[in-house]
């Protein structure tokens, strides 16, 4: 037994509080879909489209995404060639400029820096050998594309690094955490407002749409692959396309584009392709089995859309239709999808959200509030998995061998405010480390990883950690001590505790 030199464990006063317990994931495998959206990995999201929904969602009801949203449509009142053009394009066209503008991508380089390389054997281990290579193929596919057209950008053999059997930990978020990447990025002359992906810009544009009054809850889609995801949405004024932050087209927008090519199809591959799926609130079709999810009469409407804007049914879109496509039940859809419209503020969109999660749990919306990182949730010992993910804990904790070394570790992170702002909400412990900064709730969330990755610590002890969380404090109690981590001081007396995991 490890020598804590702590006292004895802490008298615990209860108001009613949640107790959940860490599960593993063979005991109950339906919590594996809820620690994927608290940090949805590029193959999560491969082998779970679904997840990028709840990350719009999440983003919908995030305060950053409506201070983002206040401060375009101000642009757009000051915009003095706002009256030469529709509202939904001065709108859509405003969103785009601000986020190609404010935000920025990094290498591969960096994102390896930031959060080190994903082991794919562990990811076809975890998530399945087939679905797994299938993504990566895709996004070799895409590579071979750019090295082709010569785009293919960093300093890094990005092909040696996928034959070593390793690939660089892209996973995606809500936007107060890509702002808080743009404080860790050294590759920028200016610093960012955040840090993006072409999934992240996807999920945030998209709730940025559903803020406007004019998008209803089936107007956006999501289109491309694991390799590169854009936006489409059907806008009251028209249609709308988002290519990430490198383009923006309206309909005479791309229209003048495919002037440029020989056809509009090949305009869309040298952007799109590989195109494998098209993903909306009310599922997915996946062109490679030719399943879908998403319901005939909301396909077919996806796709005229699509043949209307872009001047041709787009051949992947064809050739799917054409071998027949096999429409499968989602025993997690509900008709009438939630009409987000009538939202003011981020108040308004998180009890929207609630409501429709109360009512169809399992659901994107359900999803959408782990991806949040509210501790109001039903399961939150969801986030004690998340917490053991990622390699930052790991490697902190090979300098640890007692709980007593955790604890120092932990109490070195300099900053003492959350970047998500709420202690209702939870930084996870990769995070905590790389921004140097967290509450006492996402230290406690850290201290509890370090405690379960130090490699000299006995099992049972490890196992027996538990997270306490009280009304205004946290604590880790383990080895028959609780520890208080904003202070990290030991306690013998916890008051209205709330939550406690373990």
């Amino acid at each position: 037994m490890a020598n804590t030199n702590l006292p004895p464990i802490c008298r615990r006063r209860r108001l009613s509080p949640i107790t959940a317990t860490a599960y593993s994931m063979q005991e109950d495998p339906s919590l594996e879909r809820f620690v994927q959206a608290a940090r949805p990995t590029l193959f999560d999201v491969a082998c779970n489209p679904e997840l990028l929904i709840a990350l719009t969602f999440a983003n919908f009801i995030s305060p950053a995404l409506w201070e983002l949203r206040g401060r375009i449509y101000e642009r757009l009142a000051n915009d003095t060639a706002t009256a030469s053009r529709s509202h939904g394009e001065a709108v859509m066209g405003e969103i785009h400029d601000y986020v190609n503008r404010k935000f920025c991508h990094v290498s591969r380089e960096e994102t390896s820096r930031l959060w080190g390389t994903l082991d794919l054997n562990e990811e076809r281990a975890r998530l399945g050998a087939a679905r797994v290579d299938y993504a990566m193929n895709a996004i070799v596919s895409g590579l071979r594309k750019e090295r082709r057209l010569g785009t293919l950008t960093g300093k890094e053999d990005v092909f040696q690094l996928i034959e070593s059997g390793t690939f660089p930990d892209y996973h995606y978020t809500i936007l107060e955490i890509v702002e808080a990447h743009s404080r860790a990025v050294h590759t920028q002359k200016h610093r960012p407002m955040g840090v993006s992906s072409c999934a992240d810009e996807a999920a945030m544009i998209a709730a940025l749409a559903y803020s406007e009054h004019a998008v209803g809850p089936d107007d956006v889609a999501l289109l491309g692959s694991p390799f590169h995801y854009t936006m489409f949405v059907k806008h009251r004024d028209g249609y709308f396309w988002f290519n990430g932050k490198k383009e923006f087209h309206t309909h005479r927008t791309w229209a003048e584009q495919v002037q440029t090519h020989r056809d509009a199809q090949g305009a869309f591959d040298e952007r799109v392709e590989p195109f494998d799926r098209i993903i909306a609130p009310s599922g997915c079709h996946f062109f490679t089995t030719n399943e879908s999810t998403i319901p005939r009469k909301s396909l077919d409407r996806i796709e005229d859309c699509l043949k209307s804007f872009f001047g041709t049914e787009l051949s992947q879109v064809r050739d799917a239709r054409d071998r027949g496509i096999v429409f499968k039940e989602n025993l997690l859809l509900f008709d009438p999808l939630v009409d987000l419209a009538g939202a003011q503020n981020a108040q308004d969109a998180e009890r929207m959200i609630r409501e429709a999660a109360e009512r169809h749990p399992g659901s994107e919306y359900e999803l959408a509030l782990y991806a949040f990182r509210s501790i109001h949730v039903r399961r939150p010992e969801v986030y004690l998995h998340a917490a053991l993910r990622g390699r930052r804990a790991r490697e902190l904790a090979s300098k640890a061998q007692t709980v007593a070394d955790a604890i120092q570790l932990t109490r070195q992170v300099p900053g003492n405010e959350s970047i998500l702002h709420s202690t209702d909400r939870l930084v996870l412990p990769g995070e905590v480390l790389l921004f140097g900064t967290g509450n006492h709730r996402d230290k406690a969330l850290l201290l509890y990883a370090l405690i379960r990755h130090t490699p000299q610590l006995p099992p049972t002890l490890k196992q027996g950690a538990r997270v306490v969380f009280a009304k205004t404090a946290s604590y880790v109690r383990v080895d028959g001590q609780c520890i208080n981590t904003a202070t990290f001081a030991p306690e013998d007396d916890v008051n209205e505790v709330m939550i406690e995991l373990g």
